[in-house]
């Protein structure tokens, strides 16, 4: 009998699990900063058009902040 024993099958699934694990972590870890780096561009760009006040730029920077 020489196949793949259930040692075998178990490693490989862990291997892919963890793979998995990872590339799921990674990948959410990078949306959420490109999302809160575009809301900063966004607000600063609105803010230099003049379509918000200092005061409304600062109170959304800190809710951003947060």
């Amino acid at each position: 009998m020489g196949g793949i024993g259930i040692g075998e099958w178990l490693v490989w699934l862990l291997m892919v699990t963890a793979v998995l694990v990872v590339g799921v972590a990674v990948v959410r870890i990078g949306f959420r900063g490109n999302s809160r780096d575009d809301s900063r561009r966004i607000l600063r760009e609105r803010f230099a058009r003049g379509e918000i006040s200092e005061a409304e730029f600062q109170q959304t920077l800190r809710i951003l902040d947060r």
